[in-house]
């Protein structure tokens, strides 16, 4: 049995001082005998395992961006005992035999559980439909095309309802590339002043109106991923308070970094809705104040450093940030936004749980032990070699954060 004692544990959404222990079955015990040696968390926090809604695990094919080995080791360094693997692998997630590959590499490495999508069409060509029930019966928990995005509205019907009658979680990747597939950042000021071509909102928005309108008439509920603007999130919105089953999710850059940021060129700020102006910052910074967003989600996107270090233009788009989104968040979120801690855990947590119909993972008696151990005073600079994603195109790296991940356990072990 391996006790603690003086923790700040989240308990019914306040952290509340609290002896507790993992017994020899893994499970979580506030029955403890009086006497026994505790490990001492001198008031660290005690936090339920976070659940990332949108991972880019790079695998199979792409194993010098990211293996299992090294993502397994970066989600429980961050916090996270679940993740959605996204399909743009090499080959892509398109068939139940990728989806079988997927499930039975990834339990090599129990450091956490990856729960795979597939894509909505083969190839992720946005044509033909992918086998998404016998996808679904090899273990996918929902389809995407995302990295790209079914352009032809007839096949996205044809795709949601075939995902429909096989209960498959429906996520967007909401782009008009007509619009948008010559830019490298958003469009306006900032795309002027480094001359390159930019990615305007409404390649965003448009997408958001057609998924919206089709998630009304067809009575089918739709999530979009990674909004980055002001004004699809109103869309989103208005379309929540109509009745229309949408959702959405945001990503912890989108909420911390602008535009501005790409101005150095260094293109590990370089991302896929791209970081947008502080007005879009603020507005989003804001819908989690007040709870109006519906998950945050990493859109983890490793990259190997040689594509990184090509120009700007023709850099790949992402961000490796598994490693260091929920210390992001917090940076971001608590000290620089004054939302309490316990006021938006829940987006990279319980919730998107919620949305995938998953059970929680919750500090209750007689639970399996997902938690990890954060130390919210503790200060550090951040090094290539904190991050444990194999992609370092993360641009906090030489920063310093406050608040550090000290201890991850998962399944009642100490993975990190």
């Amino acid at each position: 049995m391996k006790t603690f004692k003086d923790g700040l544990v989240f308990l019914n959404g306040k952290f509340v001082k609290k002896d507790f222990a993992i017994d020899n079955n893994g499970k979580i015990t506030f029955k403890i005998s009086k006497g026994v040696k505790a490990e001492d968390l001198k008031g660290k926090k005690v936090i339920p395992s976070l659940f990332d809604l949108h991972t880019h695990t790079r695998c199979p094919g792409q194993e010098y961006k990211e293996d299992f080995d090294h993502i397994t080791k970066a989600a429980s360094h961050g916090g996270f005992s679940e993740i959605c693997a996204m399909p743009n692998t090499k080959p892509v997630a398109d068939n139940e035999a990728i989806i079988d590959y997927i499930v039975l590499e990834a339990e090599k490495f129990p450091r956490c559980k990856i729960y795979p999508f597939g894509s909505m069409t083969v190839n992720l060509e946005g044509k033909k439909l992918s086998r998404m029930g016998l996808m679904k019966q090899s273990g996918a928990i929902g389809v995407t095309d995302d990295g790209m995005c079914i352009q032809n509205t007839s096949t996205m019907v044809k795709a949601m309802q075939y995902a429909s009658t096989h209960d498959l979680f429906i996520m967007d990747h909401a782009e008009d590339i007509n619009l948008s597939s010559q830019g490298q950042v958003n469009e306006g000021e900032t795309s002027y002043k480094m001359g390159y071509g930019g990615i305007p909102e409404i390649a965003e928005t448009t997408v958001i109106l057609r998924d919206i309108e089709l998630s009304r008439y067809l009575e089918i509920p739709i999530h979009i991923t990674h909004v980055s603007t002001k004004r699809s999130a109103e869309l989103i919105l208005k379309a929540k308070a109509d009745g229309v089953q949408v959702t959405f999710d945001i990503t912890p850059h989108h909420l911390s970094f602008t535009e501005k940021d790409c101005l150095g060129f260094n293109t590990d700020f370089k991302v896929n809705p791209p970081l947008r102006n502080e007005k879009d910052r603020k507005f989003l910074v804001d819908l989690v104040k007040r709870g109006k967003v519906d998950a945050i989600a990493t859109d983890h996107a490793p990259h190997a450093e040689f594509e990184k270090e090509f120009a700007f233009n023709n850099a790949p788009f992402g961000i490796s940030s598994l490693d260091t989104a929920f210390v992001l968040l917090y940076n971001t979120l608590t000290i620089k936004a004054k939302i309490p801690l316990e006021k938006w855990i829940e987006f990279i947590s319980s919730k998107p749980r919620n949305l995938l119909k998953l059970p929680q993972k919750e500090l209750k008696e007689g639970v399996m032990a997902n938690f990890f151990i954060f130390d919210s005073e503790k200060k550090w600079k951040i090094n290539a070699d904190d991050i444990f994603s194999k992609g370092k195109n993360n641009p906090l790296i030489g920063k310093i954060l406050n608040g550090k991940i000290i201890n991850t356990y998962f399944r009642g072990k100490k993975v990190y």
